[in-house]
C-alpha cells in the first residue's frame, strides 16, 4: 500500500483554498498518527519544570485553531465563555493549565471537531478571500492566507516538540 502525500485542489473548495486544505489535512494526519498510541503517563509527562506536556501542546493546537476560526470567519475576539475553555492553551499562555488523565482519543476529538468547523467555514470562502488583509490584534498587518499558513506552521512546530520529547521518555 503507498501513501498519499499529494497536495493538491480539493473538491468542493477553491484551487488556493483546497491546496491549504490539503496540506492542513496532511500536517495534521501526521500529527495524529504519532500520538494515536500513546498512553495517559506519555500525553501529561513534563520534561522539566519549564516543559508543556503533549495533551498540553495538542490543546493549543485545538486553542489555535478555534481562535483563528473566530478572527478569521466571524470577524471577532474569542466570547468570554471561549476565553475560559481556551484561556491556557492560547498563544502566550500555554502551559498555564495542566490538563491530565485523558487518554490520546479526548485531543483527537477536540482536534477533530474543531478543524470540522473550519473546514465547513473554508467551503464558502473564495480564494479572493484569502488575500484579504486586516489588522490583527490592533497592530499587524496580515492576511487571511497568512492566518491559515500560521495554523500549519504552528502545530509542525508543536510536533516537533512532541517528537522531541518522545525520544527523551525512552
Amino acid at each position: 500500500m503507498t501513501q498519499d502525500l499529494i497536495i493538491k485542489p480539493l473538491a468542493n473548495y477553491t484551487p488556493q483554498i483546497g491546496n491549504l486544505v490539503s496540506m492542513m489535512q496532511l500536517v495534521r494526519t501526521h500529527s495524529l498518527n504519532i500520538i494515536g498510541n500513546l498512553g495517559v503517563n506519555q500525553l501529561d509527562r513534563l520534561y522539566d519544570n519549564k516543559s508543556n506536556s503533549i495533551g498540553a501542546l495538542l490543546m493549543h493546537n485545538a486553542a489555535l485553531e478555534a481562535a483563528h476560526q473566530a478572527w478569521l470567519f466571524e470577524d471577532r475576539d474569542l466570547t468570554r465563555q471561549e476565553l475560559e475553555y481556551w484561556y491556557g492553551f492560547l498563544p502566550g499562555q500555554l502551559g498555564k493549565l495542566r490538563i491530565t488523565d485523558h487518554k490520546s482519543g479526548y485531543y483527537i476529538q477536540i482536534l477533530n471537531e474543531v478543524r470540522s468547523k473550519t473546514l465547513d467555514y473554508l467551503m464558502k470562502k473564495t480564494d479572493e478571500w484569502l488575500y484579504f488583509e486586516k489588522i490583527h490584534s490592533g497592530k499587524i498587518k496580515c492576511n487571511n492566507f497568512y492566518l491559515l499558513f500560521h495554523l500549519i506552521e504552528d502545530e509542525i512546530n508543536h510536533r516537533g516538540q512532541i517528537l522531541w520529547m518522545l525520544k527523551r521518555f525512552v
